[in-house]
C-alpha cells in the first residue's frame, strides 16, 4: 500500500532546474494514463491468465502494471493540478513513482496471497486488518522512504528521523478505512485493484496536504 508525502522540488529529467514548460504535455499525459488503468483493471484477469502473465510468479504481470500505472497517474494529477505555478511535466518524478508503483505492486500483492494463505479471510478479517496495519503499512512506508534516499540521492538517517515518523502517522488516519474494507467486504480478486484505486485518492490528497 503506498502511503508517502510529495516534494515541492521540481527538477526536469536530467535533475536539473528546468523551464517552464506547457501543460498540453501533462493533460496528454494524464489523458494516456487513464486509459491505460482502465484498460488494465478492465482486463485484470485476462492479464494474469495470458501467456506472459505465466512467466511472471505469482501472477504478478497484471499487479504490477496496475500498480506502475496508477501511480503514475497520481503523479500527474499532482503536476497538472496540485503543484504550484509554473507547473512542469516532470518525468523523472513520473518515472520515480511509476517504478515505486510497480515495486509497492508487487510487495503488497504479495502479502495479500500470504493473508490469503495462512487466514479464513472471513473468519480472520479482524487479524487480517491488524496484520495490515502493524505489519505491511509500516514496511510499505519504509521501502518508499528508501526508495526516495536512493532516487534523489539523499542521506537516509534524517528522512528515517524525519519523513518516515511522519509519513506513517499520517497514513493512519486513512489507511485503516481501506483496510477494514477490503477485509471485511471485498473478495479476494478485487483486494488489490481497489487498493490501487486508494492509492491514486491517497497520493492526491497528500498532494493537497504537502
Amino acid at each position: 500500500m503506498e502511503k508517502h508525502s510529495i516534494s515541492d522540488i521540481e527538477k526536469d529529467s536530467f535533475g536539473t532546474s528546468a523551464p517552464v514548460s506547457s501543460t498540453g504535455r501533462i493533460y496528454m499525459a494524464l489523458g494516456v494514463e487513464l486509459v491505460a488503468c482502465a484498460l488494465i483493471y478492465v482486463n485484470y484477469d485476462k492479464l494474469n491468465a495470458s501467456a506472459l502473465g505465466a512467466w511472471v510468479p505469482q501472477s504478478l504481470l497484471a499487479p504490477t502494471l496496475l500498480g506502475m500505472s496508477s501511480a503514475c497517474l497520481a503523479q500527474l494529477v499532482n503536476q497538472g493540478f496540485l503543484m504550484k505555478q509554473p507547473r512542469r511535466f516532470n518525468l523523472s518524478r513520473l518515472a520515480k513513482f511509476g517504478i515505486w508503483g510497480a515495486i509497492n505492486a508487487v510487495t503488497t500483492n504479495m502479502f495479500f496471497d500470504v493473508l490469503r494463505a495462512r487466514l479464513d479471510m472471513q473468519r480472520d478479517a479482524v487479524t487480517a486488518v491488524l496484520l495490515d496495519q502493524f505489519v505491511n503499512s509500516p514496511l510499505c512506508q519504509l521501502l518508499f522512504v528508501i526508495w526516495h534516499s536512493i532516487w534523489d540521492d539523499l542521506a537516509l538517517g534524517p528522512l528515517l528521523r524525519t519523513t518516515y515518523p511522519r509519513s506513517l502517522k499520517t497514513s493512519y488516519m486513512f489507511w485503516p478505512f481501506v483496510s477494514i474494507f477490503t477485509f471485511f467486504v471485498l473478495p479476494h480478486g478485487l483486494m488489490f485493484p481497489v487498493n490501487c484505486i486508494a492509492n491514486i485518492v491517497w497520493t492526491v490528497v497528500l498532494g493537497v496536504l504537502t
